[in-house]
């Protein structure tokens, strides 16, 4: 039985795809801010322990899995609206059904998430919005800023 259940995540792991749903620019952005604010090594496209990708990871040791934060980017493509509103202005928008259950998965496991807005983050000017903006989301998750 053990056998079969790795080869079932051999042939996974050999034929994933890992379709990412945002852009490389923006994912390097927000990787610089988090180096920026926070101790440990920053990584993009993160394999985590649980084999799910997020976009940015703070690592305390270089070898680890998982970090001490995660970060997810949401963008055109990883949200939808609703279709059931006669307005279109005034549709409700929901986060994908993949990207929800992924990082639903993510913090019942326990790890440290949070999402970054491809919008709000297009709309801040310069480095230290950025950054600023990137502090405000991570003290909701406790001690993890230097």
């Amino acid at each position: 039985e053990t056998h079969l259940i790795e080869a079932l995540e051999d042939h996974y792991k050999d034929n994933r795809k890992d379709e990412r749903r945002c852009s490389e620019k923006h994912r390097n952005d927000v990787a610089s801010a988090l180096k920026s604010l926070v101790e440990g090594s920053v990584h993009v496209n993160h394999r985590t322990s649980l084999a799910l990708l997020v976009d940015v990871v703070a690592l305390r040791k270089r070898s680890s899995s998982d970090g001490f934060v995660h970060v997810d980017l949401d963008s055109n493509v990883t949200q939808v609206r609703s279709l059931d509103q006669d307005d279109p202005a005034q549709a409700s928008v929901v986060t994908e059904g993949f990207v929800a259950l992924r990082r639903r998965i993510l913090q019942k496991s326990g790890l440290r998430l949070v999402t970054v807005k491809e919008s709000e983050w297009r709309d801040l000017d310069d480095s230290k919005e950025k950054r600023r903006h990137l502090r405000g989301l991570l003290t909701n998750l406790g001690d993890v800023l230097q």
